[in-house]
């Protein structure tokens, strides 16, 4: 009998930058379609077990809201912004190109703080 998978989830939030929101449908589109095998893969080897992106309007712009549950949230992201891997290397100038986020400059501090949660989960990360 195979033993279930801890999940931890994260979330991040971050502008699509001005005229890339058509781009950036295009950019799940293609992660969905033709590049799927290869994301599938990167989520494999990063242990991301789920994930679900919604897209936010404001009056002045856009906001993407990334869901993930994984193994280890923080260890995947690490893993992610060492990697050297081709496609690994796509997605995230895809990234930077539509979000402005350059992973490979994080700085301290950039992990999201869980600040509020409620139904009997603890905080990821926080020892409790």
């Amino acid at each position: 009998m195979k033993t279930p998978s801890i999940a931890h989830s994260i979330a991040f939030a971050g502008p699509i930058l001005a005229g890339k929101e058509e781009p950036w449908r295009r950019f799940l589109q293609e992660l969905a379609g033709s590049r799927s095998q290869e994301y599938r893969t990167l989520k494999q080897r990063l242990g991301i077990l789920a994930e679900r992106v919604w897209l936010m309007r404001t009056r002045d712009s856009e906001t993407v809201i990334a869901y993930f549950e994984a193994r280890d949230p923080q260890q995947a992201l690490t893993r992610l912004v060492a990697s050297e891997e081709p496609f690994d290397l796509w997605l995230k100038e895809k990234l930077r190109e539509f979000h402005g986020c350059d992973l490979t400059r994080l700085r301290e501090g950039w992990y999201p703080e869980m600040v509020f949660t409620l139904g009997g989960h603890e905080p990821y990360g926080t020892g409790g």
